[in-house]
């Protein structure tokens, strides 16, 4: 049976935010590290920006929820598709994907972007019946170094972003599942599919990313999530767009920008490469993120800043 999965429509709803007089710039942006890899209750030093007027997680997050129809295989249907409900009517997922978004500047901490998607999910794992799985999508970039945690190990993106979780919403370890290997968008969806969702049988999944990335977002969870799959069943997916915070308009003009030129390329290739098979044949040998014809060319950043041109600076790289 084909993967069948729920494409976006123009018809969204849209979520009143709870607070009108606390700016983003005046939540809580710190927060204390939980280092759950070295022991019960064991805490990691992090340099710490808080305002002690207001809790980052107490203001709920003004967010779009993206329904529609189902796509089967490549080709959208006009037959209507929802997730699961239960019997209080509420939507059951059996996970949240939500994708990473990068580092602050200085590679200490999460963007309020990212902050932002993050905590939709706390929010939405905590109102769900039988506690839906986190997968947090996202290891590094290509665009700049890592930073390094304890043993010199890379300190993945995915990693930081569950001790949020874990830390500010009280999210149980358990219940957090993290990809450690992607470095881009086509690769957040390859890797939950393959890794995450397929072994679990995941029938209904959310996938949460910030408005701006919306459009690569879901050319590449349709275009990976939509090839049939022999045994896999049916998977439905609502997308879910968060607001664009912490980035000022001269930026996001910049990413606009490079999000429609993402997503006209993303959706030309799967129209060539629209099997497991041929999908995973392009992207291990000829990605630059995955391919070993092309690994000399990760931490080049100067190759990228010429890539990029003059959004670059803009893009933050």
């Amino acid at each position: 049976m084909a993967t069948t999965m729920a494409a976006t429509t123009t018809s969204a709803f849209f979520a009143v935010a709870f607070s009108t007089t606390t700016t983003t710039t005046e939540k809580r942006r710190g927060r204390r590290l939980v280092d759950f890899f070295y022991g019960s209750g064991g805490r990691r030093k992090a340099s710490r920006r808080r305002n002690t007027n207001t809790h980052h997680h107490h203001h709920r997050i003004g967010r779009r929820l993206e329904n529609g129809t189902p796509l089967c295989a490549a080709a959208a249907t006009s037959s209507s598709a929802s997730l699961g409900r239960s019997e209080s009517g509420e939507t059951v997922a059996d996970a949240i994907v939500v994708v990473a978004g990068g580092f602050t500047p200085d590679n200490s901490w999460l963007p309020e972007w990212v902050l932002e998607r993050l905590d939709y999910c706390a929010e939405a794992y905590k109102r769900a019946e039988g506690k839906p799985y986190i997968c947090i999508a996202g290891s590094a970039t290509p665009h700049k170094s890592p930073p390094l945690q304890k043993g010199g190990f890379i300190y993945h993106e995915s990693t930081m972003m569950a001790e949020y979780l874990i830390d500010e919403h009280d999210v149980h370890p358990a219940k957090i599942l993290k990809d450690t290997s992607s470095m881009d968008t086509i690769g957040n969806a390859y890797f939950t599919r393959y890794v995450h969702a397929v072994p679990r049988g995941w029938k209904n999944v959310e996938v949460v990313t910030s408005k701006f990335h919306m459009r690569r977002v879901k050319a590449a969870f349709e275009w990976v999530w939509g090839m049939p799959l022999k045994g896999n069943g049916d998977t439905q997916i609502r997308f879910v767009s968060t607001r664009d915070v912490g980035l000022s308009e001269e930026t996001l003009i910049a990413r606009e920008e490079r999000e429609i030129e993402s997503e006209r390329q993303l959706r030309e290739n799967a129209k060539m490469y629209d099997t497991p098979g041929k999908f995973a044949e392009w992207m291990f040998t000829t990605h630059k993120c995955y391919a070993v014809t092309r690994q000399h060319e990760i931490g080049d950043f100067e190759a990228v800043r010429k890539e990029l041109g003059s959004n670059a600076d803009k893009l933050g790289y």
